[in-house]
Order: C-alpha cells, then sequence, then structure tokens
C-alpha cells in the first residue's frame, strides 16, 4: 500500500495519551476487530464465529479479511516500541505510540491510515478540559456501548430540550443522524454543561452512560 503523507493535528489536552503516549492515528480495515487480543488462534476463533453469524446476514468474512488480520497482528506484536491499540466498532483500530516510524510502519501494511496524526500537547492541569473560549464549565464522557433504540431517543430528546444548557460534541451530532439499532455511542463522545444535574439525569436515562466528567479551564495560548 502506498504511504498516505503524513499531517499533524495538535489536540490540547490534560496529559498524554493513556499518561504517556504522544501521537494517536487511527486505521481502518475490515474485521480489525477481531484484533483485540493479539494471539493468531484468537483471532481465527473470533473470525470463525463471525463466519456462522455472517452467513445468515448476507455477509462474508474473505480470506483476505482473514489474511489481512494476522498480517496486522504480526505487525503490532513485532514493534519494538511500547504501544497501545484500541478497537472502536468493527473496523477501526486508534494506535497510541511515542514513535512516529511505528505509525508509518503499520501505514505500509493492510489497514489505511487516515492522513491526520494527532499528536498531544499538555496546556492544562490534570483531570480538566482546555478550551481558548470556554461556554461551559463541565465537559462529560460517556461509555463506549450499544444503547437501545429507546435510550437513543431518550438522549436525543434530552439533548434536544436542554439545548440552551447542553452543547454535545460533533462526533455525538453525528451518531444521532446516522444511528440505527446497531449503533455505538464511543468513548470520545460528549456534552458540555453547567449544571452537574445534568449528569444525575443522563444516568437515569441510561445507567451505562456517563464515564467521567471534567472541568473546563481557559487557556492562553
Amino acid at each position: 500500500m502506498s504511504k498516505t503523507p503524513m499531517k499533524f493535528e495538535t489536540v490540547n489536552r490534560d496529559s498524554l495519551y493513556y499518561g504517556k503516549y504522544l501521537y494517536s492515528a487511527r486505521f481502518v480495515l475490515s474485521e480489525v476487530s477481531c484484533l483485540r487480543k493479539l494471539d493468531h488462534k484468537e483471532i481465527d476463533n473470533v473470525l470463525n464465529v463471525r463466519e456462522l453469524w455472517a452467513s445468515r446476514r448476507d455477509r462474508v468474512i474473505t480470506f483476505d479479511h482473514r489474511a489481512n488480520c494476522h498480517v496486522v497482528a504480526d505487525q503490532l506484536l513485532n514493534l519494538k516500541n511500547p504501544f497501545k491499540h484500541v478497537i472502536m466498532g468493527n473496523n477501526w483500530l486508534y494506535f497510541y505510540t511515542g514513535n512516529l516510524e511505528d505509525i508509518e510502519t503499520l501505514s505500509q501494511g493492510p489497514m489505511k491510515r487516515v492522513a491526520t496524526v494527532s499528536q498531544a500537547t499538555v496546556v492544562c492541569p490534570k483531570n480538566t478540559i482546555g478550551l481558548k473560549d470556554p461556554k461551559h464549565q463541565f465537559r462529560t464522557y460517556f461509555k463506549a456501548h450499544s444503547p437501545t433504540e429507546q435510550q437513543i431517543r431518550n438522549l436525543d430528546d434530552f439533548i434536544d430540550a436542554n439545548q440552551e444548557y447542553i452543547k454535545p460534541s460533533n462526533g455525538l451530532k453525528s451518531f444521532f443522524k446516522r444511528s440505527n439499532s446497531y449503533a455505538w455511542i464511543l468513548d470520545y463522545h460528549y456534552i458540555d454543561h453547567n449544571d452537574m444535574k445534568m449528569v444525575t439525569a443522563l444516568a437515569l436515562l441510561n445507567p451505562k452512560l456517563v464515564r467521567k466528567t471534567k472541568q473546563i479551564v481557559k487557556i492562553n495560548n
């Protein structure tokens, strides 16, 4: 696969990614979610189960899908530097590292990398969110999970009814536009708000929803 030119996006944070990684890169590959565990036997077991499930839904797990996932597993297992990989949905892999060469290495395999690589810049105290022109006091992040259709409708209605007091993230807005019975709320979805009672209300709407709340602080740079 040819190289995708690497562009950088500076992300203001209260810490490095997972406390130690400077860079974050996103990759896409069909069925890459079978790589939650980097074990070839486990990868085959997961794909075998999916193959049975897929055959009932006019979906196909191909030889290339299987081979590509094993190649990526070997790429990750052969890296010498510390890293963390996180699976989002079925086809997305987030890769965290302090080494740009490892991002380039993965880019040469079956996965396609999103052009922009995020670089963390620590600009505010731990457990806060730094913004140049904050409009709210708090940011509440959601847990990654698959809500029911009713829970999706309830959350959408709640945000719509409180739009004067709540600002949803762009990712959360997109979620509502494309949501279906297989939709996932992701752990980077959030709302900004002023009243902590909103957190209590969200927890009542869906006990699995709230992950953490951080204070928003003003930064000068």
